[in-house]
């Protein structure tokens, strides 16, 4: 495609072509909107990688032009080199930013509910108050070394906030694409209209999912970040004053923001603004910054896929790391599992030690003017951490001993620094008062919040028509569960009571470890309750069939075919999958399945509807359907199978720390790797979203009626059952009797 000097095409979206000298006095919105067409003559960008069958649910009004509008003025003040000029560039350039931060929040509650935008909206507002408050508290008449000093901690938090801001919108990119992978079958208001009816005990016999629409292909489309990259690239084209530190020695820590070549090579962080180099003279401090290959292993690309605790420590509050990689995602997982590791005490000591590093020795002035700039920022990193360990990240049990610690710390070192804004202390202090006042929990800060998101969104339901026959059974005694034949729960709302006390035994299981303890997956403790939880499922996958074959009567098996396809199907309402597919387990067993004639007496709307179950829980897709459903701030009973393949996966496929059998009583000394630490972050994240509880009465007959009856099928391995229930199933239904080869002779003539 040709194009005309001094213009950039410009996608469709944007409500004009702007040129580099138009920018300056005009205000340009960029609409991401992706129910547009991409169309091959609209940009100069390659069409995203995602291509997806759904509409976006949400759009973004960003008023990029005036963000790096804002972002070239504060440049330019600070060439200006006059510290009283930079007050109004500063608010030109947050005025927009805080504007795009309140649009943001308009992504899905999917998106904005995950951990990693949490961290990155979090990073965004704590740089962004630095700044502020950096520029607030202008002294007049600095002498050469504190302008030196002011100008270049100002231009370090000016692009410490802009590349926060292009990780917020890497990291919506990011889970967008993932949530996009994972299609939803149904309709908010088709699962609810489903549930309902299940829950309510009502017959169902109505209620039949419809077929899924075909939803044509939309055509290839710029993703979000690739609209936001031409955008900033017509903004780059304008900036062309010198480097705010070009009036300073060459020894200065930052070489500044360049634009030449063809401004297509640039990649998103690029275009997104051109973030400060590591000049040559801070590369003299080798001695003190040099990276051990002993401590860091690194990925052809460049990225971080192992290291040291020490190692670590430093990468997180290494400005130069921070903007060169994207640690969103990294750091969170750290923060998930990092218990495992290394104590609680022991990491906040780490933190501090980085924090109260002093120079090398020998430096030359410059050298030291640089190093005091570098440890500057390095600072201000520890407060981040800090600031997100006790807003998202803590845990009381673990963590409370040193809350005194944390506290005198940020009251007597950290608030009488001179050497980082006066407002980073008091962004720390903030979360300490609310852990300090806060009620004591055992759950992590993010965990406890995810939990009641998900309690909050669901109520208690109303009782079920079958609730008085509940009460005959409460007049029954414990020696007497033998006597109650699943049969008497084939009444209306009769599935339902059902499901429901499978889900509160089931919810148990699930709630007796957290997930993040999955790190420790070879713990022997984690391993009984795993095993436990693994125990009952087979058990009533093994109820199941049972309980048909225990009777004669073709016409009464299918109606206990029928009971369980409802149960099932209210489980899977009531987001309790691991019942509803060991139900599906036991209806599949070839000693249920050859029973032709109970099969015949099976209503068609069952017949249908456990086909859709069976559709759901298919296991060859990599359980698609069911990843879909499960990351949802709503209670839910994940499937215990698919939680042990993918920790399994996580622990095959990629090296891990032997450490990680249980809490360490010192700093692991080893590699922790990070890929494994990131893959088994996403897994633990979708389990924390329904880790809610159920708002579900227990009925306590019911729960010893259920239990006994798995407790009799909980010693048994599933192959030895299988052939006695085989054996049943020949009893009740014998196999046809095959004609003689003769009468089939005759038949043919």
């Amino acid at each position: 495609m040709t194009q005309s000097p001094g213009r950039i095409p410009v996608v469709s979206s944007f409500s004009k072509i702007a040129t580099p000298s138009s920018i300056d006095g005009s205000r340009y919105s960029a609409v991401f909107n992706d129910d547009e067409p991409y169309s091959d003559t609209d940009s100069v960008v390659a069409p995203s990688v995602y291509d997806s069958v759904q509409p976006r649910e949400w759009d973004i009004d960003i008023d990029l032009f005036a963000i790096f509008s804002g972002y070239k003025k504060v440049h330019a003040s600070l060439c200006d080199g006059s510290p009283q000029s930079n007050y109004e560039p500063v608010k030109t350039f947050l005025r927009p930013l805080d504007h795009a931060l309140e649009s943001i929040e308009g992504a899905p509650v999917d998106i904005r509910a995950t951990s990693v935008y949490d961290a990155a909206r979090r990073n965004v507002l704590f740089s962004r108050e630095l700044l502020e408050s950096h520029y607030d508290k202008i002294r007049p008449n600095l002498d050469e070394m504190d302008l030196n000093d002011f100008l270049l901690t100002g231009y370090q938090l000016l692009e410490m906030t802009l590349n926060n801001f292009r990780n917020l919108l890497q990291v919506i990119e990011t889970e967008r694409s993932y949530m996009q992978s994972f299609p939803r079958l149904s309709t908010t208001s088709d699962s609810a209209a489903i549930s309902n009816s299940a829950l309510s005990g009502s017959d169902p016999s109505g209620v039949t999912p419809g077929p899924l629409p075909n939803t044509p292909k939309k055509a290839r489309k710029l993703s979000f970040l690739q609209r936001l990259r031409v955008s900033s690239l017509l903004c780059h084209g304008s900036v062309q004053h010198e480097s705010p530190v070009a009036r300073f020695p060459e020894s200065s820590i930052l070489t500044g923001p360049s634009v030449d070549g063809d401004g297509g090579k640039y990649n998103i962080r690029a275009s997104l603004a051109l973030f400060p180099e590591a000049s040559h003279s801070l590369s003299l401090l080798a001695i003190s910054v040099r990276e051990n290959e002993n401590e860091v292993i690194r990925g052809k690309d460049g990225s971080i896929t192992a290291a040291t605790l020490p190692a670590l420590v430093r990468i997180f509050t290494d400005q130069r790391e921070v903007l060169v990689n994207d640690l969103t995602d990294t750091i969170d997982a750290f923060f998930l599992f990092f218990r495992s590791f290394v104590p609680s005490a022991a990491f906040y000591d780490m933190l501090v030690a980085r924090y109260s590093e002093r120079p090398p020795p020998n430096l030359s002035e410059e050298e030291s003017s640089a190093w005091r700039l570098y440890h500057r920022l390095a600072k201000m990193h520890v407060a981040k951490l800090l600031s997100l360990w006790l807003e998202s990240h803590w845990r009381h049990d673990t963590d409370g001993d040193i809350l005194d610690k944390i506290v005198s710390f940020t009251y007597g070192t950290m608030a009488k620094d001179k050497d980082v804004p006066p407002e980073t202390s008091k962004l720390v202090a903030c979360n300490l008062f609310d852990r300090s006042a806060g009620r004591v929990s055992h759950y992590g800060q993010w965990l406890e919040r995810e939990a009641k998101r998900g309690e909050d969104e669901v109520e208690a339901p109303s009782p079920t028509v079958f609730a008085p026959r509940l009460q005959h059974l409460e007049t029954l005694r414990p020696d007497e569960l033998s006597v109650v034949d699943v049969g008497y729960f084939r009444k209306p709302g009769g599935a339902a009571e059902l499901a429901r006390q499978l889900t509160i035994i089931e919810g148990e299981f699930f709630h007796a470890f957290f997930p993040e303890d999955l790190i420790r997956f070879s713990d022997p403790e984690l391993q009984k309750k795993l095993e436990a939880w693994k125990t009952f499922s087979n058990a009533l996958t093994l109820w199941v069939p049972n309980c048909i074959l225990d009777h004669q009567e073709a016409k009464f098996r299918a109606e206990l075919v029928e009971l369980f396809i409802d149960v099932a199907d209210v489980c899977m309402n009531m987001r309790n999958y691991s019942s509803a597919l060991a139900i599906m387990l036991g209806l599949q067993s070839s000693s249920v399945t050859r029973l032709r004639y109970t099969e015949e007496a099976v209503g068609s709307h069952y017949r249908d509807l456990r086909s859709q179950l069976a559709d759901f829980f298919d296991s060859r897709s990599n359980w698609r359907a069911y990843r879909a459903e499960l990351p949802q701030n709503k209670p839910a009973v994940p499937l215990e199978v698919v939680i042990f393949k993918d920790v399994k996966q996580s622990r095959e496929a990629l090296p891990r720390a032997p450490s990680v059998v249980r809490p360490p009583s010192h700093a692991t000394e080893d590699f922790i790797y990070l890929q494994y630490c990131r893959n088994l972050r996403r897994t633990v994240r979708d389990l924390e979203k329904c880790y809610g509880s159920y708002k579900l009465e227990r009925v306590e007959f019911m729960q010893s009626w259920l239990k006994h009856n798995m407790d009799k099928l909980a010693g048994e391995k599933y192959e030895d059952r299988a052939q006695v229930l085989n054996e049943k199933s020949l009893q009740v239904e014998p196999r046809a009797v095959k004609p003689k080869s003769s009468t089939l002779r005759l038949a043919a003539r």
